[in-house]
């Protein structure tokens, strides 16, 4: 082996270490190639509490499911591009909440508590602890 084939070898090698570790560390900080639009864009979140426990949460198409705390149901939902997402809470007997939500670069969107009602209210539901009105 001659010394310009490996002078080649040597220079390649460290062009694919500098152009991997490049696209390492852009990947680790949130940098991402969005195939809708072609382009590349950091990642951002939404952060969503819910008041009620097994309920499922649907953003676009992917559904989850909150984790279970002390006294509150959270989830968080990384690694979505920025853009308008249709968000829906659903459970068993209750009223859908939906609202549209935008995701920001580098930020985390917060929704605060959902409460989700009954699809059938009862009267001692709202009327609790009434006796002359």
């Amino acid at each position: 082996m001659t010394i310009r084939t490996r002078r080649i070898i040597f220079y390649s090698f460290i062009a694919i270490f500098l152009i991997t570790g490049a696209s390492l560390i852009f990947y680790s900080i949130g940098w991402r190639l969005d195939m809708d639009t072609l382009s590349i864009s950091k990642l951002g979140g939404i952060f969503i509490e819910v008041a009620a426990p097994d309920v499922n949460i649907q953003v676009g198409k992917n559904v989850f499911h909150p984790e279970t705390g002390f006294f509150k149901y959270s989830s968080l939902i990384t690694d979505l591009f920025p853009k308008i997402y249709d968000i829906s809470v659903t459970k068993d007997g209750y009223q859908s909440w939906t609202k549209e939500l935008a995701v920001q670069p580098s930020l985390v969107t917060k929704v605060y508590p959902v409460v989700l009602l009954p699809e059938k209210p009862t009267k001692e539901l709202f009327l609790t602890n009434v006796t002359d009105f």
